[in-house]
């Protein structure tokens, strides 16, 4: 383990944030089902029906969540824009039309990120250890400018990291407005359109494996950028 500059202290802040969302899902899992609410094949036709009647605003509301520092930690990212374009065509709506609310419901969620960083709002999430994925975003934009957001914006939870540094950084909101339309329609469409393509049988491979791999890989990236840190320290 030493060898490996890996510590205690190192595995615990790494691991600390996934696991408490692991933790957090899985909490709410089990209150859904002591519940009694549909899942499976009923929960499919109860969204279907919901997304007709209320479709594009339930993806605007939906997106926006997603896109806010802090809350969007224990969502998975781009979920609502890749189910919803799943299931689209059964629900009688325009994939284009419901994408596009999708892009609007995130470049609202970064326009409420930028302001917290511009006004200092932000300390809170610094406070509940976020301040190192800020200070980081800051970096990268400092060295590649908003051409960073065609990295950031892949995810929503890079993306208000993103939205929240260049608030600190006081950057002009136009040039952030202006610089985040093109990437954020273009991955969009990228997750809309995959998950057309692939359609309902999506939700086949939808379980706990894959949740748990996805808790896994968030670990052990974590654990990788940890101790990347603690070397260039020691340096």
């Amino acid at each position: 383990m030493k060898n490996l500059g890996l510590s205690a202290q190192l595995i615990l802040r790494a691991t600390t944030l996934p696991l408490a969302a692991l933790a957090i899902f899985l909490l709410i899992i089990a209150i859904y089902r002591l519940a009694g609410l549909p899942e499976g094949d009923e929960l499919l036709t109860l969204a279907r029906s919901s997304l007709s009647s209320n479709g594009y605003a339930v993806v605007f509301l939906a997106a926006l969540i997603e896109a806010l520092l802090l809350i969007n930690l224990y969502l998975p990212g781009s979920a609502v824009i890749i189910f919803s374009g799943a299931i689209a065509k059964d629900a009688g709506l325009s994939v284009n039309i419901l994408l596009l609310y999708g892009a609007l419901g995130l470049l609202t969620g970064f326009m409420i990120d930028y302001v917290l960083g511009r006004f200092g709002w932000y300390h809170l999430a610094m406070r509940l250890g976020l301040g190192q994925a800020i200070e980081s975003s800051k970096k990268r934009i400092q060295i590649k400018g908003l051409t960073w957001f065609w990295v950031a914006y892949i995810h929503p939870n890079t993306g208000s990291f993103a939205a929240t540094a260049v608030g600190v950084m006081r950057v002009p909101f136009s040039k952030f407005f202006l610089n985040s339309i093109p990437p954020l329609l273009c991955w969009s469409t990228f997750w809309g359109y995959l998950s057309v393509f692939v359609g309902p049988t999506l939700f086949d491979y939808i379980g706990f494996p894959l949740v748990a791999l996805v808790f896994l890989i968030w670990i052990v990236g974590t654990l990788w950028q940890e101790l990347r840190k603690a070397r260039t320290v020691d340096e």
